[in-house]
């Protein structure tokens, strides 16, 4: 073949390379008038009966996908005794090239992974495996699509009657696959399934992030040596990844498939959760509902960066679906990492009141058209902003600019900017409020920045930090009310994970009022507040209306509505709660505490076989988080499924390596005393750790004692204990409602 030549309707331009499979053209298909790679079968392997099954299988595998990452195709064809296949032509390289100046930067790589784990789910769920996943096989486009290629040895497989197990199994004495990215399961010849593409794209991460690969040796045999029964160095050894991004690819290279991911979906969803994966070290036990303490962590997670530059605005009316945008944190390096997240969350609240595009504010895209994006370099008086607008589908950039200058004026130059496209982009023809003058401290704001950077790390140290940094933005502006908001917001974390909550709480309150007095229209303010008010000072009314301002003020602001949903099921308005943690959940879908809070909910409308399905969702959605585990806990219990609830107690408890001494004796308790000798155990160690009465009151419950718990509870008021806001309205104190004690008790604390 020659350029020139033709295949059916596709003239031959010049060849792109050659492999063990065929030679691939660059080609024009005459009919469309387009230009697209053609893959000829050469005729000796046309002969060859496993050389056609396998270029048909490739043919078939694509047919039957259709995802933005994986290579279109466009047709199969015969001519003249040449077997060919067309798919779309890609311009750039692959990510093999793209490697070759050595390792790249983790968030770059976990991006380019989590792609790919994207397109390898929407191939398992059309039941096709891969088996050949390699940084040869995926290619990086020149306006930056990842696309997975070569499905040459993808094989078809038939989906379980539920859709999770897949299974095919090798022909022994044969391997398939490329040495060095091989599963251990593919090398023995055993059955494999989806986990067996998890492994590959394992090592594929360890060799991005590393520059060496994970198990490749001097020869074939020390390979497969090293694949079967070797571990591969901890990343952090080789290069500096955040811990979360080592445990991943541990978890991807587990030797036994049922201990990876359980799907490239989850892979996916842990890649892109990363920055928000981080959580403070609390007590998990299934003896205590600590999950709404957590999720009230999240109080101002979303950095709440440019309300010193930009005008608040009314709620927005309702947009058009066609057009949606995620805003997600602008890559930077560690110093800068606090810029990133505030250029974000200014573009956010600068464009959130467009009327024809639905804009979220997230760490990752879910179901967005289109995303805006970023990097920063440079120092903090001098930096170098690149954003662009992508379009999902296609990967196109819509929109592109570079930028330089000093943070503040970058991001009023970015905002503007992008406002200004995305009007004439979605026809949205109502008028833009003008931006207001900045008035805020350039080296306050950067403190501000940095303060809510560290307090979203959800760490004890974290926390720590951000106070530091919110002090000096004070001290720099006193007059600065989002630095109070996030000092209360700070003070709030550590009175539930570190000090005392009467020394920290009236210091969280103090800061939220000042914040609301220096800005009445400060929605985030609002919340800090009104959180002080519900978890602490248990002004019930005060606290409503407080939350109820934050949501009017910010309604994109999804702790907000999260915030509100927990006053509202504490208060016993369950079906208000459910709307409002619905909401909470369509905007911010990866927050795991708010997937959480949405179980409680339904908890607490005494539906608790819908709380256990969505908490044991969230287990998969994060398999690693005791948190989502003590929770299904707390529901198993309740139903009286003890034995699954000491199963789930244990494991939360070797995730936190912990010692699991504590299930082993429930364990027993429960096989030799049944279910009041598990009750009495779990009192017995829960007055031996010193939980809070709330716990012990619940066990009590259980127990039929309540006239000892209701000395516990009165007790726990006496002490305001964080739990006893639940006390109102949760199914745990069923038994006590109508009872004078319990009535009279509900009365002291103002209900």
């Amino acid at each position: 073949m020659h350029p020139t030549s033709r295949l059916g309707v596709y003239e031959l331009v010049d060849e792109l390379g050659a492999g063990g499979m065929g030679v691939v053209w660059r080609a024009h298909d005459r009919r469309l008038g387009r230009d697209v790679a053609l893959k000829i079968l050469p005729p000796h392997l046309a002969a060859h009966p496993d050389a056609l099954v396998r270029f048909e299988r490739e043919a078939r595998g694509l047919a039957a996908l259709s995802h933005p990452n994986i290579v279109s195709i466009f047709d199969l064809g015969e001519d003249n005794g040449l077997r060919y296949i067309v798919t779309e032509l890609l311009s750039g390289e692959t990510l093999r090239s793209a490697m070759h100046g050595g390792p790249m930067p983790w968030r770059r790589a976990t991006e380019i992974c989590a792609t790919i784990a994207e397109g390898l789910a929407a191939a398992h769920a059309k039941g096709i495996l891969h088996r050949d996943l390699k940084p040869e096989n995926i290619f990086i486009t020149a306006d930056d699509r990842v696309k997975i290629l070569d499905f040459g040895l993808a094989k078809e497989v038939a989906l379980s009657s539920n859709a999770t197990t897949v299974v095919h199994q090798t022909e022994p004495g044969r391997i398939l696959g490329t040495l060095g990215y091989t599963s251990p399961e593919q090398l023995r010849g055993e059955e494999m399934d989806f986990a067996s593409d998890i492994f590959s794209l394992g090592c594929v991460l360890f060799e991005m992030m590393s520059g060496r690969s994970a198990f490749l040796r001097n020869n074939s045999a020390e390979t497969i040596a090293a694949i079967l029964t070797e571990e591969p160095p901890s990343l952090q050894s080789l290069t500096e990844v955040p811990p979360d991004i080592s445990r991943i690819v541990q978890r991807c290279l587990e030797k036994r498939p049922g201990a990876r991911f359980q799907s490239s979906s989850d892979l996916a969803f842990a890649l892109r959760s990363l920055t928000v994966s981080q959580r403070i070290d609390v007590q998990h036990s299934p003896r205590r509902r600590y999950g709404v303490f957590v999720a009230i962590g999240a109080v101002a997670i979303i950095a709440i960066a440019s309300y010193a530059i930009f005008n608040r605005r009314e709620p927005a009316t309702p947009q058009r679906e066609d057009v949606s945008l995620a805003v997600i944190p602008f890559t930077a390096d560690a110093d800068h990492a606090y810029a990133g997240e505030g250029i974000a969350e200014s573009l956010f609240r600068r464009l959130a009141p467009l009327q024809s595009v639905r804009v979220v504010s997230r760490k990752a895209p879910v179901n967005e058209s289109h995303v805006l994006r970023g990097s920063i370099r440079g120092s903090s008086d001098d930096l170098t902003v690149a954003a662009e607008i992508v379009e999902r589908a296609s990967g196109r950039a819509v929109w592109k600019r570079s930028y330089e200058g000093d943070l503040l004026g970058l991001e009023r130059r970015i905002s503007s900017d992008a406002e200004q496209f995305l009007r004439s982009y979605a026809h949205d023809e109502a008028a833009s409020a003008p931006a207001r003058s900045s008035t805020v401290d350039p080296e306050a704001y950067r403190e501000y920045l940095k303060g809510r950077h560290h307090w979203n790390k959800f760490t004890m140290p974290g926390f720590t930090q951000a106070l530091e940094h919110f002090q000096r933005s004070i001290d720099r502006d006193p007059t600065y009310a989002l630095a109070y908001a996030g000092l209360a917001d700070t003070y709030t974390m550590l009175a539930f994970h570190g000090t005392r909550p009467d020394e920290s709480m009236p210091k969280a309150r103090a800061a939220a009022q000042r914040a609301t007095e220096l800005d009445p229209q400060l929605g985030e303010a609002y919340t800090s507040l009104g959180m002080v008010l519900l978890l602490y000072d248990w002004k019930w009314r005060e606290a409503e209306q407080a939350l109820r301002r934050g949501v009017e003020l910010n309604p994109r602001y999804a702790t907000a509505h999260h915030a509100y949903a927990v006053y509202l099921g504490v208060a016993g308005r369950a079906d208000e709660a459910l709307r409002e943690i619905e909401m909470a959940s369509e905007l911010d879908p990866l927050s795991l505490v708010i997937y959480i809070d949405l179980a409680w909910v339904h908890y607490v409308r005494n539906d608790v076989a819908r709380a256990m399905e969505i908490s044991e969702r969230a287990i998969r959605h994060d398999p690693k988080s005791p948190l989502a585990r003590g929770e299904t806990v707390w529901y198993l219990d309740h139903a009286g499924r003890y034995a699954e609830a000491i199963d789930m107690y244990e494991s939360a408890l070797r995730l936190e390596e912990k010692d699991t001494t504590p299930a082993r004796e429930l364990r027993e308790a429960l096989r030799t005393g049944g279910a009041k000798g598990y009750l009495k155990k779990k009192l017995e160690l829960a007055v031996a750790a010193g939980e809070p009465n709330t716990t012990r009151a619940a066990i009590l419950i259980k127990l039929g004692e309540h006239k000892r718990a209701l000395d516990a509870l009165e007790q726990a008021a006496r002490e305001r204990e964080r739990d006893m806001i639940y006390v109102k309205s949760s199914p745990t104190y069923a038994a006590l409602r109508g009872t004078p004690r319990f009535e009279k008790l509900l009365v002291a604390m103002g209900w």
